[in-house]
């Protein structure tokens, strides 16, 4: 049997459509977000036993032409992120990391810690996370937050040649966010912000 190559590095150059419809709950009002433009590159590092290093950078452009945010500048968002997560048996696995999010008007900082499962529905891959992320607003006023998020997604691998996958994605996500405030009031009560749902389509190149 081929013994399988503890470095499995997979990247994926990615210019795709995000279908994100994004719901904003605020106030009793619903809004809808246009459809943005993302560029993708991530990698996977494999350590003993399943553990996994995991980077992800990517920039995002809008379709909206009338907001003064995105006017004139179609690229708003440039994204970075970096991940450890240890597997403690072939479902299940925690994780830790963090992510700087560098935007027109002032940067974030997020750190996180996870838990995650992983299992299947027919041939489908079912995944599930329950996450805690702070948020720290760089060089501007706002208040640090915390939020809870709740996300699954369901995909499926369709082989081509020379260990080549086309991978397309459904994935849902669900966020309560709170405020670190002293004084605790209804008003710094966790809040359902967002619920966000994607459609993703990824060609995956992979090294034995």
């Amino acid at each position: 049997m081929k013994k399988k190559s503890k470095f499995a590095y997979i990247s994926k150059i990615i210019a795709f459509l995000l279908l994100n419809t994004q719901l904003i709950f605020a106030q009793s009002e619903t809004q809808y977000q246009a459809i943005s433009v993302w560029s993708l590159v991530n990698a996977e590092y494999f350590l003993k036993k399943g553990n996994v290093l995991f980077y992800e950078g990517s920039l995002l452009g809008s379709t909206s032409k009338n907001s003064p945010d995105f006017k004139n500048l179609p690229i708003y968002r440039w994204d970075n992120r970096l991940t450890y997560e240890y597997r403690l048996n072939a479902r299940w696995g925690i994780g830790t990391g963090i992510r700087y999010i560098s935007e027109k008007n002032y940067d974030t900082f997020i750190s996180r810690l996870y838990l995650n499962h992983s299992g299947n529905i027919k041939s489908l891959e079912f995944v599930k996370q329950i996450a805690y992320e702070r948020l720290d607003y760089l060089a501007t006023n706002r208040q640090a937050q915390g939020r809870i998020t709740f996300f699954a997604s369901l995909s499926k691998n369709f082989m081509i040649k020379n260990n080549q996958i086309l991978r397309p994605t459904l994935a849902a996500e669900l966020i309560s966010v709170h405020d670190y405030k002293n004084n605790p009031s209804s008003e710094n009560q966790p809040t359902i912000r967002n619920f966000n749902f994607r459609a993703e389509l990824a060609y995956i190149f992979k090294e034995n």
